[in-house]
């Protein structure tokens, strides 16, 4: 790229840079966090004493940032949407004497196509890979998302996200791989409308839903931290549980009989605990339903050297993404926050590698979830 051309573009970026209320719906956008913003301001010694976005939006609207200060708040936003983000449901297959490629409806390019009733997204692609045996469909889809609040650099983009539709013996997993918030819409509906149309066909029951891990499936705050705990408890030949190293949570006022020792909380909404933890407060603020999860992000070694070459270190934010702020129900979902492979590993996909750890992080949750919501009992012996 020549000199001139390369002014020319800084030019050109300078003329769209966003600021005031242009560069207000970048900087509120949910996937960046306070502390995102905290650090820009940081970088320009302005220094402010809480990470809350509701005091840091205004003070970064008012300032006019730079070409390199408008990207790295991009990237970061960009980076953080487009995280492969993980969550399934099961239900009981009851014909078996037809398999899911038999089942799944034809022409399903057509049939995701009249799911489209939401402005923001439309459906570019959708193609389906069928094992030969029939058990499993996987479906690949590409939308393409228009957000208006964003800037005129990035209005319009692209995302892809999948479905797999699995089935073993007498239960079928539908197991999703969403990014941006329009991919997890889609891919919910495109979900529910296959589910639906197999209780048409009878090939799965009408009169019991499929099972989602969902927040108000359990009885209190205690109940969710106890099953998200067990998460670092599991024996895995492949991931090795190491610390805790983030936590997002809110804190619960109607608590009865608020510890007097924890009375200072009662002043905040909520809290997110990253670094060094003092996992002792932590689990005894836990057990007491004080936290209302929330997200934890633990640290793991992995060797899966045997199955796909790969070896490392990584960490995975799992959770119920901002229960605490929301009313309704939530469903769990997992994702990779930090993915380390070691030296002898540079030819592996970075991309199957997160896959494959999600996975293996997640394929016994639904057994833990059945075992917490029929014992209800925390201290569960669990043979993963």
């Amino acid at each position: 790229m020549s000199n001139t051309q390369s002014n020319h573009e800084t030019k050109e970026q300078i003329l769209l840079l966003p600021f005031g209320e242009t560069l207000r719906p970048l900087i509120s956008a949910s996937s960046l966090e306070g502390t995102d913003l905290k650090d820009v301001l940081q970088r320009r010694g302005i220094f402010v004493k809480k990470s809350d976005k509701r005091n840091i939006v205004p003070v970064l609207s008012s300032i006019l940032l730079s070409p390199r200060e408008f990207d790295i708040l991009r990237n970061k936003q960009y980076f953080k949407e487009n995280r492969i983000k993980t969550s399934d449901a099961k239900a009981t297959w009851n014909v078996q004497t037809k398999t899911v490629v038999q089942a799944i409806p034809e022409e399903l390019d057509k049939f995701a196509k009249k799911l489209e009733d939401d402005s923001s997204y439309k459906l570019i692609n959708c193609v389906q890979h069928r094992d030969p045996e029939g058990n499993e469909v996987v479906i690949e889809c590409n939308i393409e998302r228009t957000d208006w609040k964003k800037d005129v650099l990035s209005y319009k983009t692209y995302h892809d996200c999948k479905l797999s539709i699995t089935k073993t013996d007498n239960v079928v997993i539908y197991s999703s791989e969403t990014t941006v918030p329009e991919t997890k819409k889609f891919i919910s509906k495109f979900q529910d409308a296959i589910h639906s149309d197999f209780q048409k066909q009878g090939i799965v029951s009408n009169d019991i839903p499929m099972q989602r891990i969902l927040t108000d499936k359990f009885r209190d705050n205690k109940e969710i931290f106890n099953f998200l705990d067990i998460f670092t408890k599991q024996n895995s030949n492949i991931l090795s549980f190491q610390k805790i190293v983030d936590i997002d949570a809110g804190i619960d006022h109607n608590i009865p009989n608020f510890p007097e020792n924890f009375k200072w909380l009662k002043d905040v909404d909520k809290i997110n605990l990253h670094g060094k933890l003092n996992i002792t407060d932590i689990m005894d603020l836990s057990k007491k339903g004080i936290l209302v999860f929330g997200e934890i992000e633990a640290e793991f070694k992995f060797d899966s050297t045997k199955v796909n070459k790969a070896k490392g270190m990584c960490t995975i934010k799992y959770g119920f993404p901002k229960f605490y702020e929301k009313s309704k129900s939530v469903e769990f979902e997992a994702k990779i926050g930090d993915l380390k492979l070691h030296a002898d590993c540079s030819d592996v996909s970075k991309h199957h590698v997160q896959v494959f750890l999600l996975r293996e992080f997640q394929k016994d949750k639904h057994n833990i979830f059945e075992k917490f919501k029929i014992d209800g009992n925390p201290q569960l012996s669990l043979n993963l």
